[in-house]
């Protein structure tokens, strides 16, 4: 069984290694790459994501978890062949494509397979630390690989792409050394249960219509996670290189945003001295905002500060919010179903904002892009702070805290 552990915390890390992420942006540009083609492509990520959100659980289900692993490995490895010898639009538009295929097949299959497999051993108690483990060492690979890709894609642009798709070539190899799973349920029975997943929908929508609080929790949750996607991954580079950052600084700050939203997730708990963790989303969001602001005005130093900071905050929130979000729902077996809801209409929103930042980045700067963001969002957040009396009560209490100086 150690040996099983190994091999899955390996290939969580191999299987999740995209080194080209510091650098994909100047290096599409470098190539001859429009804004818009670039931010298009992303967009068409995001969409894709979002419409297999659902189904790719339901295939892991009726054809097997790893199946659905392996069919995910094997789309990573297509992909990633596909960008180094044919790095066109259509060759990176059918990269993202395939990526979005493969993560979606991975994403959800990993755990159950994971989870399954310990539950048959009877060490079912033990999958968050082999879970938790295995993302952890997972996020230092990362952390410890990105600060060199600003520098390599100097030496050879394309030497990313290349060490990325040698991980996932062994992320590949190491799933088809995972053990056989245990397919005892018939198909008829896993037929009935996609059924019924559909057949929970309707209920679930009606249900999410009758709670005005939940819908307030996920539409605080769209936010975060739109700000989050696009200034960590989409507007990154753009910003970095408006501000005259070397392209070998990418790396380099990504890594600190990403150590930064570590500590923030694991100090989430923090808040609760405070607020409760509804009103907590609220300010973070806030927060968030206020450092979009802070990013197209701020000079080299402070804009890499103020990624840091947003980083944090976005680590602390993600965690809250999605403990409130399963702590609210009124009935248990819509559960699953109101997170793959939410999870749709967070990417359906990313591939929105994402669309429109090409044409915008093509007349306009991206600091310009950063502040009319941040005026929607504002405006959103307190018609959502009005409209919410919980967020309205905690008000007074957070101004009396930050005046007394209690933190």
């Amino acid at each position: 069984m150690t040996k099983f552990r190994a091999l899955y915390a390996l290939f969580q890390i191999f299987s999740s290694l995209f080194l080209w992420l510091p650098v994909f942006y100047e290096y599409q540009k470098h190539l001859g790459l429009t804004d818009s083609q670039i931010f298009t492509i992303q967009s068409v990520y995001y969409t894709v994501f979002c419409l297999l959100e659902i189904p790719s659980g339901l295939i892991a289900d009726y054809f097997g978890r790893l199946r659905s692993l392996r069919a995910g490995a094997t789309a990573l490895l297509i992909s990633h062949c596909l960008v180094i010898f044919s790095p066109t639009f259509m060759g990176f538009l059918a990269h993202f494509v395939l990526l979005a295929l493969g993560r979606s097949l991975i994403t959800g299959a990993s755990s159950a397979y994971l989870y399954d497999r310990l539950s048959s051993l009877g060490e079912a108690a033990d999958y968050k630390k082999v879970e938790g483990g295995a993302r952890a060492i997972g996020l230092v690979g990362r952390v410890i690989c990105w600060p060199a890709m600003g520098f390599l894609v100097q030496w050879y642009r394309p030497f990313p792409y290349w060490l990325t798709g040698c991980s996932v070539c062994i992320a590949f190899f190491i799933v088809m050394a995972f053990p056989k799973e245990d397919r005892t349920t018939p198909k008829t029975v896993k037929i009935a249960t996609a059924l019924g997943f559909f057949g929970t929908l309707k209920p679930a929508l009606l249900l999410l219509k009758s709670s005005p609080r939940v819908i307030g929790i996920i539409l605080q949750g769209i936010a975060l996670f739109v700000m989050a996607r696009v200034i960590q991954v989409n507007l990154f580079q753009p910003l970095l290189l408006e501000k005259s950052f070397p392209l070998a600084a990418s790396g380099v700050i990504m890594s600190a945003m990403t150590v930064f939203e570590a500590l923030g997730a694991a100090n989430s708990i923090l808040l609760r001295r405070w607020l409760s963790d509804f009103s907590s989303i609220f300010f973070l969001s806030l927060l968030s905002v206020g450092c979009l602001y802070l990013m197209s005005s701020c000079g080299d130093m402070g804009t890499v500060v103020v990624l840091c900071l947003f980083a944090l905050m976005v680590g602390m929130g993600f965690p809250i919010q999605k403990q409130l979000l399963n702590d609210s729902v009124p009935d248990p077996s819509y559960r699953a179903t109101l997170l793959s809801i939410e999870a749709f209409i967070d990417r359906a929103c990313c591939a929105s904002v994402v669309f429109m930042i090409g044409p915008f980045l093509e007349s306009a700067p991206a600091t310009e892009f950063l502040n009319l963001a941040a005026g929607v969002i504002l405006l959103g957040l307190l018609l959502l702070g009005f409209a919410m009396k919980e967020i309205q009560l905690c008000v007074p209490r957070f101004v009396k805290v930050i005046l007394a100086g209690k933190f």
